[in-house]
């Protein structure tokens, strides 16, 4: 079973290795970039914006 795995790893290195550096790029660079008192009020807009595109799904869902 190790073997499958170390096999998996080795076929797919480059790919593995293209995602660990945007996973780790993702995780950093946003944290350097953005003024962090700004996060809540975006992420508050996102939310309020999220619901009530359900809010309207689930009306017109009503409807049908």
């Amino acid at each position: 079973m190790l073997g499958a795995a170390n096999d998996y790893y080795e076929a797919y290195r480059s790919e593995l290795a293209m995602y660990d550096n945007a996973e780790q790029y993702l995780r950093d660079v946003p944290q350097r970039r953005f003024y962090p008192k700004k996060l809540p009020s975006i992420i508050t807009k996102w939310r309020d914006q999220f619901t009530a595109a359900i809010t309207e799904k689930g009306a017109l869902n009503q409807g049908v």
